[in-house]
């Protein structure tokens, strides 16, 4: 009988079978005591709170509890010491020690019985007792009795060691074996069967197990049976007796199996099988819960069943559905049939789709309708038991024609919803829906053969699949380019290690000891700690300097195994290293790495001297591909391939030496062959989950290796809580709540969006730039030609890097044709400079046909410094711009008279920068743009002047003061410039972008029209000097003193060069200095077919009269669409 209860005791005896076994267990338990502590010839009268305290309850037994011989013992007593020894600390209520002890409350001569100093010996003796008591199968201890153990005490009643209370001769075997097993890492074990699991999981075997053992009244061998390990699965599903979700029932059978043989009543493979045979059941019981609760709620409950418990074969083991008396088996009998039929007539590599595609159509037949018939009894149509019944309207694809009738949900809905519940992407429903349309093509194909399935039609059309959206490549991230080489080198460097190691560790040079730390359960290694154990200290070469690692992940999962030396030792397990390093050389799929021909793969190598650069790899498996093929492939993955068949060859594992099919299927076209990486007891290859858990480490580790090694810059990982993605879009709000929810310790764990797929992406990306895709595929990888190009995603900081130099390219290609254009003065040649103030402009024919279209149309503006209630666009809108005049760049709403009230604020007549009036749109920016660079080319003069000024004393104190007073308006002026300016540049690209999209009734804004946008503007000396002659052509009245001044220096050197000098030096001051110089800069170029470089090399010789000119100001707005 078995104890299911969180802490209430099962009892097995009652009435006199009880007494005696109670006396009895009495007995055993102060025997057990004294044998424990070595003190069998104890005096127990002897026994005081300070003098041999842990023989406490022998000396209570003998006097009290047994001192009367009639004495009756009940459930009542048992459950009192139960309740005594529950109480794990502190005091205990007098009633019940006196009890449990038996003790009267006073002795004669008046004093308390009761001491707080007996309490903790008198637990651990009780809890001795109860022990007894079970072995004697009087009752049965839940799961959550913990097992005494005694206790050392040393200085100050300090623990310093522990020993058995329960002599292991006397326990029966099962008790005896686990209690016998010694967790800690590297601990000697007294059964070899213990060397075969790892310090976690024989921690797990102490703490589960043994508890297990006992909440099943389990003592010998013969005792355990899958039928009350199953009672206990479903009690703890139920209520969670034992405080954990597993019970560690697969792990426990394994163990007994280990142990015991074929002797084991139970067994790994049967316990799973008992599993699979009664999940359907168990999964149903909570479909049938939702009866009477609505049709939502029986929707979300079947849409939990998972569909391999609903599969055909697991369907056919299903008796009947919980709370429903529905006959299963003759309504699934005919379905379950076809759809055998149909797995086995049709072949698959791989049926786990098309298997879950008809355990969801089972769970719509078996686990939604019947529970929905039986709240619908009324409903007309017939149970669809057969294809020839399931009416396509009704129950496949809703068609609208019951609208308003009683129905239930249709397949098609009830997937979606599926779906909506399960959070699948548009895919992979689409992928079930369409596994489960190619049955109904079965069905429909041989009806006339199949049973049940005459006239049948196939009922899924176009119509009822979910939309998809044709996948542009691959959302796999590769390795950053700059790391891949160092990632590749550092891995090396591990495996490296873990060969020294496992050399080391079969030569007997390391003991269990020694690789203390190396399972999988310690994370971090300090090699340099270690060193003289370990014998080496891993080095990564990177950029020419050596780097020492000292802290690396773990991952060489030392377990130990058991070698065909005959000894057992702890060895690494390179499995997940192996595997990544020729991944990562090759490129091939993880899944045809893992299923390699342990015999096969190199028997196209070419092992002769000089032939071992590269080499054939023998690929035996393929997603895609008939027959095996060959990868061409660096002989390094041959070494690494061979390394790893040498492992092999060292263990000692029955499973190693029997063939394995192709991913456990016996109908794989692949057949059966050993598998080089074989690591589980019956010969199959490691999980995905083994090497992607080493691969997350991996990336951790060279996270903190890049500020070594001088990489910055790169991210590869995130450390984040459960329920957080590398990329959630709600990472903060999703960390925030996480956060507030937690008190002192926030679990995270290592995310990355780059994955172990991200090999097979880096790899083809990085060669894609070197060899041609289909060579890639044919020889590489062994994908198709588009296959490789799917693969392809560009390196993200080399992306920028080559959009920073296209921009500087495009830039400097612009700036050059804008200036030969100007130089060689093209015919019918249009300038990229708009003049918004002519009568025939586009601005100036739109205000003239709608004044309020305008305005919008042109990103018309006004700026305003100030609380002014009225601007230049509302004066504009009220005259109707009627004697506003255009200027080159403003529009002057009161025809270039400036109200009193305005030159009063402004200080001055016509400040039209800062004036709250101009009116100004983006046609204006070419012209805003050159008033800037000619408000800072006076500004800069003034600047010059006051330094001067300030080192002499040719100023007087009036003339700085002017100096300075015209320095802030200029300052001023060009503040109020730039920031129309950017404001503009803003309205430009928001209008170029589309972001409005109503139609106007006016002419499109010229800079739009012609497609100009603003460019950086030069520093170069040349190319300034060349950009003002290019705005000085455009707007004469838009040039400073100052370049006007260089202009004319310009064209003096210019007439040297041509050998006028009589022109260069004449003193008269040219009236047009920049039309001047420009004209004879056309000359030159034409007369001599100069280029732009050839005109620059010659302007910027040593005796060039050009000298710096003023920075560009600085932006006020960034450039972006706010």
């Amino acid at each position: 009988m078995i104890n299911t209860t969180k802490s209430e005791l099962v009892f097995l005896q009652t009435g006199e079978e009880l007494h005696k076994s109670v006396v009895a267990a009495l007995s055993d338990a102060s025997k057990w005591v004294l044998q424990a502590y070595e003190l069998q010839d104890l005096d127990l009268s002897a026994v005081t709170t300070k003098s041999h305290l842990e023989a406490a309850l022998p000396a209570h037994i003998e006097r009290f509890i047994l001192r009367e011989g009639g004495a009756h013992f009940d459930e009542q007593y048992v459950r009192d010491v139960f309740a005594f020894v529950s109480t794990n600390v502190g005091h205990c209520s007098p009633n019940l020690y006196a009890a449990v002890t038996r003790s009267p409350f006073v002795t004669s001569s008046g004093k308390s019985v009761y001491r707080k100093s007996y309490l903790p010996p008198l637990r651990r003796g009780f809890s001795t007792f109860l022990i007894a008591l079970h072995i004697r199968r009087a009752i049965v201890l839940p799961f959550s009795f913990q097992w005494p153990r005694g206790l050392d005490l040393g200085y100050k009643g300090a623990t310093v060691g522990k020993r058995e209370l329960c002599p292991l001769e006397h326990l029966p075997e099962l008790l005896r074996f686990i209690r016998s097993l010694d967790y800690r890492e590297g601990a000697q074990q007294t059964e070899d069967v213990f060397n075969t699991y790892n310090s976690k999981q024989r921690e797990r075997l102490v703490w589960m197990s043994q508890r297990l053992i006992i909440a099943g009244g389990w003592l010998e061998p013969a005792d355990v049976n899958y039928e009350d390990m199953l009672a206990l699965k479903a009690s703890n599903d139920e209520t969670e007796f034992s405080g954990h979700s597993d019970l560690g029932m697969l792990l426990l059978a394994d163990l007994l199996e280990r142990k015991y043989g074929d002797a084991s009543p139970v067994n790994a493979a049967g316990w799973r099988a008992v599993l699979v045979n009664t999940r359907p059941t168990r999964m149903l019981e909570g479909v049938g819960s939702a009866l009477g609760k609505g049709n939502a709620n029986l929707v979300e409950q079947a849409a939990a069943l998972s569909p391999a418990a609903m599969a055909p074969e697991a369907l056919a083991r299903v008796e009947r559905l919980p709370g429903l008396e529905f006959n299963l088996k003759a309504n699934a009998e005919t379905w379950i049939g076809i759809e055998r039929t149909f797995l086995r007539k049709v072949r698959m590599e791989n049926k786990r789709q098309r298997t879950a595609a008809l355990g969801y159509l089972n769970i719509y037949l078996f686990g939604y309708l019947p529970y929905w018939y039986a709240e619908n009894p009324d409903f007309e149509y017939e149970f669809p038991s057969m294809p020839a019944k399931l009416t396509s309207a009704v129950f496949v694809s809703d068609l609208g024609l019951l609208d308003g009738n009683l129905r239930p949900m249709s397949f098609v809905d009830f997937l979606d919803s599926v779906a909506r519940i399960r959070g699948w992407g548009a895919s992979t429903h689409y992928g079930f829906l369409k596994q489960v349309a190619q049955l109904f093509a079965f069905i429909e194909r041989y009806s006339d053969s199949l049973p049940g399935a005459k006239d049948f039609r196939q009922p899924l059309h176009t119509h009822d699949y979910p939309a998809l959206t044709k996948s542009t490549g691959t959302n796999k991230r590769p390795i950053p380019r700059r790391v891949f080489k160092l990632f590749l080198s550092y891995i090396e460097a591990l495996a490296t290690l873990s060969a020294v190691l496992l050399e080391r560790a079969v030569a007997g040079e390391l003991s269990g000891n020694d690789i203390v730390g190396l399972s999988s359960r310690r994370t971090i290694i300090d090699c340099f700690e270690r060193q003289d154990v370990f014998g080496f200290i891993p080095v990564v070469f990177h950029q020419g300097k050596a780097f020492p690692l000292r802290l690396i992940p773990n991952v060489f999962y030392a377990e130990a195994r058991r070698l065909k030396s005959g000894h057992v030792a702890k060895v690494p397990h390179p499995h997940p290293l192996h595997q990544i390093i020729v991944s990562l050389y090759t490129g091939l799929r993880h899944n045809h790495i893992q299923w390699l021909d342990s015999l096969a793969f190199d028997q196209h190598v070419d092992d002769r001297p000089g032939g071992r650069e590269f080499s054939e790899l023998h690929v035996n498996t393929d997603k895609t591909k008939s027959k095996a093929w060959k990868s061409f492939v660096n002989f390094r993955v041959i070494e690494v391939l061979r390394q790893q068949r040498a492992w092999r060859e060292l263990i000692d594992e029955p499973g190693f030496s029997k063939k394995v099919y192709y991913n456990n299927n016996p109908e794989s076209k692949w057949g059966s062959f050993f598998p080089l990486f074989s690591h589980s007891p019956d010969g199959r290859p490691h999980t995905d989950k083994f090497y992607s858990s080493c691969w997350s480490r991996l990336l951790s580790g060279l996270q903190g290796l890049l500020g070594t090694v001088g990489v910055k810059g790169v991210r590869l990982i995130r450390f984040l809580p459960p329920g957080v993605a590398y990329g959630d879009p709600c990472m903060d709000e999703k960390l925030r709540e996480y956060g507030s929810s937690q008190s002192r310790i926030c679990e995270v764990s290592i995310k990355s969006d780059i994955t172990p797929h991200s090999a097979r992406v880096s790899v083809v990306s990085h060669a894609i730039g070197i060899l041609p895709a289909d060579l890639i595929g044919r020889h590489w990888t062994g994908q198709t030609e588009a296959t490789v190009y799917h693969y392809v995603v560009p390196d993200e900081e080399e992306t920028y890097a080559e959009q920073q130099r296209q921009n500087l390219a495009l830039r400097q290609r612009g700036y050059e044709q804008g200036y030969e254009a100007m130089l060689r003065a093209a015919p019918g040649q249009r300038s990229p400079y708009i003049k918004a103030d002519d009568v025939n402009s586009n601005l100036s024919k739109s205000l003239k046909a709608n004044v309020d279209e305008t305005i919008t149309a042109y990103g018309c503006i006004s700026l305003s410094f100030g609380e002014e209630s009225k601007t230049g666009l509302d004066v504009l809108r009220d005259t109707r711009a009627v004697g506003a005049v255009e200027n080159k760049t403003e529009i002057c709403p009161y025809g270039n008279q400036c109200p009193p009230e305005v030159v009063a604020q402004l200080k001055g007549w016509k400040r039209c920068a800062p004036c709250h009036f101009a009116v100004r749109s983006v046609d204006h920016l070419p012209a805003i743009t050159a008033r800037i660079r000619q408000v800072l080319e006076g500004l800069a003069e003034i600047e010059a002047r006051i330094a001067a000024a300030e080192d002499a004393d040719d100023f007087t104190a009036d003339e700085l003061d002017a100096l300075e007073q015209n320095r802030d308006v200029l300052a001023e002026d060009l503040a109020a410039w730039q920031m129309a300016a950017e404001v503009l540049e803003v309205m430009r690209q928001r209008i170029a972008a589309g972001k409005s999209t109503k139609s106007w009734h006016v002419q499109e804004p010229e800079i739009i029209e012609r497609h100009l946008s603003r460019a950086l503007f030069p520093t170069d000396t040349t190319e300034y000097v060349l950009a003002r002659l290019q705005e000085s052509e455009a707007f004469p009245m838009l040039e400073s003193p100052q370049i006007r001044a260089r202009f004319d220096l310009l064209r003096r050197q210019l007439l040297l060069n041509t050998g006028n000098i009589r022109a260069a030096l004449k003193l008269e001051p040219s009236a047009n200095p920049g039309a001047e110089c420009l004209g004879l800069l056309r000359s030159i170029v034409e007369a001599h077919h100069l280029t732009l470089d050839d005109l620059k090399e010659m302007l910027e010789s040593d005796d060039s009269y050009l000298d710096s000119i003023p920075s560009r100001p600085l932006k006020l707005l960034p450039k972006v669409v706010a």
